[in-house]
């Protein structure tokens, strides 16, 4: 399931696709005096994010009262207490779901994994994203910000320095390169190369990779494997326009493409 906040203004066929996914949508507050906040996002070639001036996106400005929405209370559900770990995807440390999530850790021992958000213009949210980042398990940036963050351009170095911050294991994601690991039951940092797959839309691929990262960590602690699943996760977001379906074929295949990348760079590296 998930933790989120909207208007009660998204199209149908958002809905239909949302139901669609099977999750647990306990989470979900609507508001429906409020506007949910659109982007409009279009890629480079490396699938980096440009704006609709064609420029580099350096932080996301959203349409619609953003802060608004933000100050809406929303409490965790009581379906969502057992859950084994969370995702947090955010710019915003000091946020009421991450304070809930943080409370939850403290009383549940459970796992936390983050998906930090920079102005790359500003910073103004620095330090107390990397006070975050030393109280989670895993935390898988993006390889450009992670680079300015620790002053480093080599991603192998920059991995080892965000692993030294405290979290178990860190995964820098690098786009169409792939992605840079370090962590718990690794001698060094390691790069994963990304899949060849013919790219229809770039949208949510890292995410998707974040994601897969820690749901595949829950199962097994083997960070290169992990990191391989979460490779083929998002393959497949990459060779869709929009979500690809979810199916019990579409999970087979993902595993089958991890095991495969698995044994092309880790256990022959």
């Amino acid at each position: 399931g998930f933790l989120t906040r909207t208007g009660a203004d998204l199209e149908e066929a958002n809905l239909r696709e949302l139901h669609g996914l099977g999750a647990n949508l306990d989470g979900w507050r609507q508001y429906p005096h409020l506007e949910t906040p659109r982007l409009d996002i279009a890629y480079d070639d490396d699938q980096n994010m440009l704006n609709i001036k064609g420029e580099p996106m350096q932080v996301m400005r959203w349409e619609g009262n953003w802060s608004e929405l933000l100050a809406q209370a929303i409490e965790w559900p009581a379906s969502y207490r057992s859950a084994r770990a969370v995702h947090l995807i955010t710019e915003l440390p000091k946020e009421q779901m991450v304070e809930a999530s943080l409370q939850w850790k403290r009383e549940s021992g459970g796992m936390i994994s983050l998906e930090p958000l920079f102005d790359k213009n500003q910073w103004d949210n620095l330090d107390d994203m990397m006070e975050l980042v030393r109280q989670v398990d895993v935390v898988c940036p993006d390889a450009t910000a992670a680079g300015k963050v620790a002053g480093i351009d080599d991603p192998y170095a920059t991995a080892a320095y965000w692993h030294n911050l405290g979290p178990s294991w860190v995964a820098l994601r690098a786009g169409a390169e792939g992605s840079y690991i370090a962590g718990s039951g690794l001698n060094e940092p390691m790069h994963i190369p990304a899949m060849n797959v013919d790219v229809q839309d770039p949208t949510g691929a890292g995410n998707a990779y974040a994601g897969g990262l820690v749901a595949a960590l829950i199962d097994e602690p083997n960070l290169p494997m992990a990191a391989c699943k979460a490779t083929a996760g998002a393959a497949l977001m990459l060779g869709a326009v929009g979500i690809p379906p979810f199916s019990d074929q579409a999970t087979r295949d993902a595993q089958t493409m991890a095991k495969t990348h698995y044994q092309s760079f880790v256990e022959q590296a």
